[in-house]
């Protein structure tokens, strides 16, 4: 389940369907399944998973994205609420955009390697909406090779937020060599024309890498810091009650959301014992 509360009700995402609540839980419209959600941007309906949501406070709007790896083919889907009770799930209350996202190896579109994305972080400021993905290759059947497949770098997506609820779809790509950065939104504050992402670097490193200029030609500077190791894996678990059996904590992740509050940045990371 992945859902955000706006200021009338509550959108949220279970697997490939999306609702929308009232803050009390009653439903206003779906389940709707979201490859009809976004059916008229031309969704296939194949590869879909992932999604998450967002509603920003400045721009009063829901975000929902979606990942599609088909046929070799990486397509970042965004719905954007026009405003900030969206009371259908039509384009009477969305925007609805599909990107074509897809990794090239070498820029070569007509042969090589394709890669997609997977394990989405996602983040808006006052200026831009960001996606990261781990992008991994493509297997020769179409679909992607996820989960531990032969993986390649992290993308980094960046869309200007103004375009994008007007009605005016943009994208650029930039690539980073890093497994996992997880972008920062904005809840207080303004940092200025930088944007910022954070990684667990290894045990007991963490890294905080500073995007500036995002909307222009962005530079990225990384600042690592030490931390106690994180832990995790079978040898490191976290105990739950009831059960002699730990749970993995998914060491090297810096997930969920993370935030940026009035020049601090918020995030979560597991702590080895």
């Amino acid at each position: 389940v992945h859902g955000a509360p706006g200021p009338k009700g509550i959108i949220a995402t279970v697997n490939l369907e999306v609702s929308y609540f009232t803050k009390s839980g009653a439903t206003i419209w779906g389940p709707v399944q979201l490859q009809t959600f976004w059916s008229g941007a031309g969704n296939t309906g194949n590869g879909l998973s992932d999604p998450k949501v967002l509603f920003d406070q400045g721009s009063r709007r829901f975000f929902v994205l979606m990942q599609e790896n088909t046929g070799s083919r990486f397509y970042f889907n965004l719905a954007v609420s026009k405003n900030a009770d969206p009371r259908t799930s039509t384009t009477a209350d969305w925007y609805f955009y599909r990107f074509n996202a897809t990794e090239y190896a070498g820029g070569n579109r007509a042969g090589g390697i394709n890669y997609g994305g997977d394990y989405p972080g996602f983040a808006v400021d006052g200026q831009a909406l960001y996606a990261t993905y781990r992008m991994y290759a493509f297997n020769p059947d179409g679909s992607l090779n996820g989960g531990g497949g032969n993986f390649t770098n992290c993308a980094v997506l960046i869309m200007n937020k103004n375009s994008l609820i007007n009605g005016i779809g943009n994208l650029t790509s930039r690539y980073v060599s890093s497994f996992n950065w997880e972008p920062v939104t904005v809840m207080a504050g303004n940092p200025g024309n930088v944007m910022y992402m954070v990684e667990i670097g290894g045990s007991g490193d963490i890294w905080i890498q500073a995007v500036s200029n995002p909307l222009g030609s962005p530079t990225f500077n990384t600042q690592d810091l030490s931390v106690t190791d994180f832990g995790g894996g079978t040898s490191n678990g976290a105990p739950q009650l009831g059960s002699a059996n730990t749970i993995d904590p998914i060491n090297g992740r810096t997930l969920p959301n993370a935030c940026y509050v009035n020049g601090d940045v918020w995030f979560c990371a597991t702590r080895g014992q």
